[in-house]
């Protein structure tokens, strides 16, 4: 029917085995966000775990009956599983490279550093 010799010889070169979007360079996808914005929502989000840690355990400190250091360390896991849960859903849904170093930002000053400041003033680390 249609012998067009052109056609034929197009016909017989070998198609790529890679679909078009594995050919061509990957441009990185960048958020929205700035970095410098995820880290302050990361130290925002920390600060405001160890709040609720610290009104869960006063709280229950006037309760009869109540161990408040067993509450405020039910309250801890909560605080730590809820963040982890918020890191792991703007990691994927929004690209935020910031909140997980944001959360370390704010567990070192409001943890290693004050516990480290306390342990040289009362002598147990030298």
């Amino acid at each position: 029917m249609n012998d067009d010799p052109q056609r034929r010889e197009q016909s017989r070169e070998p198609k790529s085995v890679l679909p078009y979007a594995a050919r061509r360079p990957r441009q990185p996808y960048l958020a929205m966000t700035p970095l410098g914005l995820q880290m302050a929502a990361g130290i925002v989000a920390w600060l405001l775990g160890v709040g609720g840690v610290w009104m869960a355990a006063e709280r229950s400190a006037n309760m009869p009956g109540v161990n408040p250091i067993e509450i405020a360390l039910w309250v801890v896991g909560l605080m730590l599983v809820c963040l982890g849960g918020v890191a792991i859903f703007l990691r994927v849904r929004y690209d935020w490279r910031g909140f997980i170093p944001g959360l370390l930002i704010g567990l070192i000053l409001t943890c290693l550093i004050p516990i480290g400041i306390v342990s040289v003033i009362c002598g147990w680390w030298k």
